[in-house]
């Protein structure tokens, strides 16, 4: 797989899965580059990017539900929220690009 990868999705931004911010796909980006993981968050008038450096995430885990997918991207960077997931349909080709760079996704189930 060759990098930058991306692709669109959904996205839970905030403190607790019971308050953050739910943005619907299509309206979030993840991106794998050489070194990090770009998350674009954009809908209506806001619009927001977080970048994870690899040396800033500790963990990646996965939950599966029906045929939708959640990535949860712990992190240590201490101005970001410290919910981060992203929801796709192609969890597969997203894992195969974090492996390419070296992450690693665990199940969570």
């Amino acid at each position: 797989m060759k990098l930058p990868f991306s692709q669109l999705g959904g996205a839970v931004i905030g403190t607790t899965s019971n308050w953050g911010s739910r943005v619907s796909s299509p309206f979030t980006r993840i991106t794998v580059l050489d070194g990090c993981i770009q998350l674009d968050v954009s809908f209506l008038f806001f619009s927001r990017r977080y970048t994870f450096p690899f040396t800033h995430v500790s963990r990646l885990s996965s939950r599966s539900f029906l045929f939708c997918h959640r990535l949860c991207i712990e992190h240590t960077i201490e101005d970001y929220p410290a919910l981060v997931y992203f929801f796709t349909l192609r969890l597969m080709d997203l894992s195969a690009a974090l492996e390419q760079c070296g992450l690693h996704i665990e199940d969570s189930q």
